[in-house]
């Protein structure tokens, strides 16, 4: 059970990692259109 809940939190780390990412992205890719 621990080893599961361990697996998840990971995920969901890497989710959060992914989203932040890409927002990063495309904050970047937007930026210099922009100005």
């Amino acid at each position: 059970m621990g080893i599961l809940k361990g697996k998840d939190t990971a995920l969901e780390h890497i989710e959060k990692s992914k989203l932040a990412f890409l927002a990063t992205l495309s904050e970047v890719t937007k930026g210099p259109s922009e100005s």
